[in-house]
C-alpha cells in the first residue's frame, strides 16, 4: 500500500493574536479529511461551523454536546496561558533572525517538500 492509497484525517489547532496584552486572542480548531477542511471551531463565534449541508449538521451535533464547552475554554487556559509564558521568555531577546529554507533530499511526499529553520540570535 502506498501513501496515496490511504485516507488522511488531521486536526490543526491555532491560537492567533497580535496585541501585546493578548486581548485579541482567537482560537481555531480545524478538522481536515484528505486536505479538505470539513469542520471548524471558532472562538469568536463560540461554536463549530460546517461548510456544506452535511458538515453543518455535524457542527450542530457537536455544538449540542459537551465537547463545545471544552473548546470554548481552551482560548483562556491554553492559548492565553501559553502565550504569556512564550512572550515572557522571548520579549527581552533582540537580534536579526536567521532563516534557512531548503528542500529535503529525495522528498517523496508533497507534505515534506519544504524545510524552514529559524534561529534567533541573542
Amino acid at each position: 500500500m502506498s501513501c496515496t492509497d490511504v485516507y488522511y484525517r488531521y486536526r490543526m489547532s491555532r491560537c492567533i493574536y497580535s496585541s501585546s496584552n493578548i486581548s485579541d486572542m482567537v482560537y481555531f480548531d480545524n478538522y481536515y479529511f484528505n486536505k479538505y477542511l470539513f469542520i471548524q471551531f471558532d472562538s469568536t463565534l463560540g461554536r463549530f461551523v460546517g461548510f456544506n449541508e452535511y458538515e453543518m449538521k455535524l457542527a450542530e451535533f457537536w455544538n449540542n454536546g459537551t465537547f463545545v464547552h471544552e473548546e470554548r475554554d481552551i482560548v483562556d487556559w491554553f492559548c492565553k496561558g501559553n502565550a504569556e509564558i512564550f512572550d515572557s521568555s522571548i520579549s527581552d531577546k533582540s537580534g536579526a533572525p536567521l532563516f534557512t529554507v531548503s528542500t529535503p533530499p529525495a522528498a517523496k511526499s508533497p507534505a515534506f517538500c519544504l524545510s524552514l529553520n529559524i534561529t534567533l540570535s541573542h
